[in-house]
């Protein structure tokens, strides 16, 4: 019996089979696979990605310290926050100011775990 759901371990009241789960693969094939399987695989998933994620977690703290303690932090001028995809130009006083003004303009986003540094006081009229 085909289950019509793609359910990835959510049991829906409609579905045929409701211990079992559609398991579609890259190419549209669809194997129903026991909900046992579905929560083993989680869990050895999760079980994988535990060291990135710490590894993540410690990025993350070391990146909120330098940006905390940013020798500029305090020089009101121009800052340049960099991300992983976009850069973005902000007029702050501090380190975190800019990279929140860069956030709320949408120009860096937060998964790109913005940076930044100081850049000038003022900008010339032309550059």
């Amino acid at each position: 019996m085909k289950c019509d759901k793609e359910c990835y371990n959510k049991e829906h009241p409609s579905c045929p089979l409701p211990n079992f789960c559609a398991d579609l693969d890259t190419n549209g094939n669809v194997t129903i696979v026991d909900k046992e399987e579905i929560d083993r695989r989680m869990k050895e998933f999760q079980e994988s990605i535990k060291p990135l994620q710490e590894e993540f977690a410690k990025d993350e703290a070391k990146r909120q310290e330098e940006i905390k303690n940013n020798p500029d932090n305090g020089k009101a001028g121009w800052w340049i926050v960099q991300g992983i995809r976009h850069t973005g130009y902000a007029h702050a006083s501090s380190a975190q100011e800019a990279i929140d003004k860069c956030l709320k303009a949408d120009v860096v986003q937060d998964w790109e775990m913005p940076t930044t540094r100081f850049w000038t006081v003022e900008l010339p009229e032309a550059f």
